[in-house]
């Protein structure tokens, strides 16, 4: 196993094995999305309008931002130690987003569960899920990005509502189309919440064309893959600044 691999590996055990074992946090972590699901199956057990898709695809993206954007700046002086080892900036951010993602499933599942005790949802309940696990791991990008970028925790918290707040404006739910001008076309291409609502709404279709499926989806990994890519340029700016 070439030495890149084997760090993710062990970097990712540890990470793994360090959150699964902070009960407090993982229960307050899991907890919140169960409350969330809870409180959006209360509030639309009896409409199930329009206006749940993307109270789902904002609440997914505030738990991936919200419980990744103080991972590695808390960590800051253990990363700097580390490098000094040898451990890549690669290998550490793609521990960090694998773990967390695997976490944002159990998040996903915890959601859709407790609506699924209310009401049935049309589509399929596992399309459901992977389109909201998928738009979730953009929420996850965008909190590693403010967390490399972020001197301090709590800068990082604060700055979590700055980019959660554009993504509520350019939704294509809150204004009339009347209102959308050509500007406002064109920035919301680059909100996740605008392909995350168009991924979910094709996943409550019945029966389900997969083609149908594909460019959202392929929308939203190329915007992980930005957030990512940027994410490890901060690291690499980091590491450099720091010698």
């Amino acid at each position: 196993m070439p030495i890149r691999n084997q760090q993710l590996f062990w970097l990712s055990y540890r990470y793994l094995l360090i959150s699964s074992k902070d009960m407090v946090t993982l229960g307050v972590m899991l907890g919140q999305a169960a409350f969330i699901g809870w409180l959006c199956a209360t509030m639309w057990q009896r409409i199930q309008g329009e206006g749940l898709t993307l109270i789902l695809v904002m609440s997914v993206i505030w738990l991936g931002l919200i419980g990744s954007c103080r991972e590695i700046v808390k960590e800051r002086n253990i990363f700097e130690r580390e490098r000094l080892w040898g451990i890549r900036n690669e290998s550490y951010l793609l521990s960090k987003f694998f773990v967390l993602s695997f976490w944002s499933m159990i998040q996903v599942l915890f959601l859709l569960t407790m609506i699924e005790l209310k009401f049935s949802l049309p589509g399929v309940f596992a399309v459901q899920a992977v389109s909201l696990w998928l738009i979730s791991m953009t929420g996850i990008a965008l909190g590693l990005l403010i967390s490399a970028s972020a001197h301090r925790q709590d800068i990082a918290v604060i700055a979590v509502p700055l980019i959660l707040i554009p993504q509520l404006l350019f939704s294509s739910k809150i204004l009339p189309p009347e209102a959308h001008t050509e500007y406002i076309e064109r920035i919301k291409f680059f909100m996740p919440t605008y392909w995350g609502e168009r991924i979910f709404d094709l996943s409550l279709v019945s029966p389900l064309k997969l083609s149908e499926l594909f460019i959202p989806t392929i929308a939203i990994i190329f915007l992980i893959a930005f957030f990512l890519v940027f994410t490890f340029t901060l690291l690499t700016f980091i590491k450099r600044r720091i010698r």
